[in-house]
């Protein structure tokens, strides 16, 4: 009797839950279709009022009331489509003259020597980095421009020094980028190291007075890198083998597609010193290096050519005016700085403990011996080639050169007093550059 009235239990139980979910079902149904009746009486509504909307926005009277505001927008759609084609450009590979004016043409290129990456000449050259394992990222978006821009047509390799060994991730993270081989080299005490003749005491007090005077002047590791740049890094093994080097840096832009080899264009030409960024120094990190320099042409006046470049750096009293090239991009035939005189005027400079004491940097070093060292010709502006450096940027200033960049010529530095005093500048005879620095010719 009692498994009866349990089983009967069972069975009502199970009914009643059954008519139960049936109920449920049914009125969820019927609710979800009075939700979807009720959503689509206010979708329509919504188009109905859009549609009031627009018909009354594009109506020719509210047009001729409201034309300052149809005219901001304009503008405004205009602006935000201009700047989305600067970001699309700056990630094209192809020509960028095709996409800006419908036609491909570079006449750079033209008087450049021509595209000849689909041969197998290739100069005896390097890019060359100084970048440390912490910049990995900016060090990627600097290549990626540089690949696209020119070198995966060309594959010109890659040296990359760090003054700590390179990190795996940091090995592999450049290498996703190129199909050039890349040479990694940890520098030893030879390259990154204080001189045995500066004194310590001297160095620190100076490194402690100058580190609120200029920027970077409590670093002694930008004291090293000056070093190495301006008079250590092309006698490294890693570049014997090469006679051209391209110095590139971690967060860089490349603003112009490069149609041509600018390595080959420096070998056909003759030319030893290559610059896109004339710059002027802060006077107060190279207070004693004019003096210097001039202390080491009076000891070597040997060294001086029939005719330099040293007028655009020269002012009317026959003093260094501050102007250089920024070297954090330059083109160079290492020959230059491997020659018995470069390397006398820097061991100079050396012996003198400048670098440390001050904050001479390898940029005014750079400018100020391939000045007094080579002629005007020997020295050349790529002036077609786009870059940005922190927050300085040139852009080509010639409207044809500019056919395959991306570049806003508004605030371009290539209208600085620098660039202007470059571009007037005339070539000095031998006998007129020492008359203007008061230097005797012969002593």
């Amino acid at each position: 009797m009692k498994q009866r009235l349990l089983s009967a239990g069972k069975t009502l139980a199970v009914g009643a839950k059954s008519t139960f979910n049936k109920r449920n079902f049914e009125k969820l149904q019927k609710n979800s279709k009075a939700s979807f009746s009720f959503s689509i009486k206010i979708l329509n509504h919504l188009l109905t009022r859009l549609c009031a909307f627009i018909s009354w926005l594009f109506s020719p009277s509210n047009l001729k009331k409201h034309s300052l505001i149809w005219f901001v927008f304009l503008l405004s759609f205009l602006f935000f489509k201009k700047l989305n084609n600067y970001k699309l450009a700056h990630e094209r590979t192809d020509d960028l003259s095709a996409y800006y004016y419908g036609i491909t043409y570079d006449p750079v290129a033209d008087v450049r020597g021509g595209d000849t990456s689909s041969t197998s000449e290739r100069e005896n050259a390097a890019l060359v980095a100084l970048v440390r394992n912490s910049e990995l990222k900016d060090m990627q978006a600097s290549m990626i421009q540089l690949e696209n821009r020119w070198n995966h047509k060309y594959n010109y390799p890659y040296v990359f020094f760090n003054d700590e060994p390179f990190s795996d991730e940091f090995r592999r993270g450049v290498q996703s980028i190129t199909k050039s081989n890349i040479t990694f080299v940890t520098l030893t005490h030879e390259y990154w190291s204080l001189p045995e003749d500066i004194d310590l005491v001297r160095f620190m007090v100076n490194l402690q007075k100058n580190r609120r005077r200029y920027i970077y002047g409590g670093k002694l590791s930008y004291r090293l890198m000056c070093r190495f740049e301006s008079m250590l890094f092309y006698k490294h093994p890693a570049l014997a083998s090469y006679k051209y080097y391209w110095r590139i840096e971690p967060d860089v832009d490349y603003y112009c597609n490069i149609n041509y080899d600018p390595f080959r264009y420096m070998r056909t030409n003759g030319l030893v010193y290559g610059f896109t960024i004339a710059f002027s120094e802060i006077k107060s990190t190279i207070e004693t290096l004019w003096e210097t320099t001039k202390q080491w042409i009076e000891q070597n006046p040997q060294y001086i050519p029939e005719e330099n470049a040293a007028d655009w750096i020269l002012d009317d009293d026959g003093n260094y005016n501050l102007c250089h090239f920024w070297s954090n991009f330059e083109i160079v035939d290492m020959d230059f700085y491997r020659s018995q005189a470069y390397e006398s005027y820097v061991k100079h400079l050396d012996d003198a403990g400048g670098y440390f004491y001050e904050r001479w940097g390898d940029a005014p070093i750079h400018s100020i011996a391939a000045s007094i060292l080579l002629p005007k010709s020997k020295i050349f502006w790529f002036e077609d080639i786009g870059y940005r450096h922190s927050n300085t940027y040139v852009c080509p200033s010639n409207f044809e050169m500019s056919y395959n960049c991306f570049c806003k010529k508004a605030h371009s530095y290539h209208r600085s007093s620098c660039h202007r005093k470059w571009s007037d500048a005339k070539g000095l005879s031998r006998s007129q550059f020492f008359e203007k620095i008061s230097i005797p010719e012969n002593n």
